[in-house]
């Protein structure tokens, strides 16, 4: 681990994050505050979060609007190839 941590800023992930949590798909995380503030239970090195039960069939990474996460799928040409 490294001493100090980087910022949250600069973990690659932070966008999905940001996506999931606006997707509501975590069951039992609504905001940001809620997921860093999370702990591993006792004697773990980590936490597993539920998803949602209704974002299961929804897409990972999909077409974002205005408004937020769209139910389409990115396509494969949105990744700039």
């Amino acid at each position: 681990m490294l001493k100090p941590a980087p910022p949250l800023s600069a973990n690659g992930l932070l966008f999905l994050l940001a996506i999931i949590i606006s997707a509501g798909a975590f069951r039992d995380y609504s905001s940001v505050e809620d997921v860093l503030a999370a702990r591993p239970p006792p004697g773990r090195k980590y936490r597993i979060m539920d998803w949602a039960d209704g974002v299961l069939d929804d897409p990972v990474f999909p077409e974002m609007s205005a408004d937020g996460p769209t139910e389409k799928t990115k396509n494969e040409t949105a990744w700039g190839h």
